[in-house]
């Protein structure tokens, strides 16, 4: 995904038995710094396939398709959850949190800016 800034949000996914499964990540960072486990064949999805141009030549040799315009959604997570609804791995709603890639955040509201 476009994190702006020049910079990506990108993560590593397998497909097991139909459902796709965080590998790696999710990151956030400049393009050239994209580094998925060696694999045979990586299919990039969403806004930041538009830098798909500064990604390093190891990953570029390994991309097998780019689809600019697949977006997560919500409805994606269903496969995963029913699976592990299945397996009997649940969680408490208590115990659900977001997940802030970016650590630290480089902007500033109006107030903090100073007058212009």
């Amino acid at each position: 995904m476009d994190a702006r800034i020049n910079e990506i949000y990108w993560a590593t996914c397998l497909v097991e038995d139909g459902v796709m499964v965080l590998y790696h990540g999710p990151v956030v960072g400049a393009p050239q710094s994209v580094f998925p486990e060696p694999c045979n064949k990586l299919v990039a999805v969403g806004g930041g396939t538009a830098y798909a141009a500064l990604l390093p030549d190891s990953v570029v040799n390994t991309l097998s398709a780019m689809h600019l315009d697949i977006l997560p959604s919500a409805r994606d997570l269903l496969p995963l959850a029913l699976k592990k609804l299945a397996d009997g791995e649940l969680q408490q709603a208590s115990d659900v949190a977001p997940v802030y890639v970016r650590e630290e955040v480089s902007w500033k509201k109006l107030a903090e800016q100073g007058k212009r």
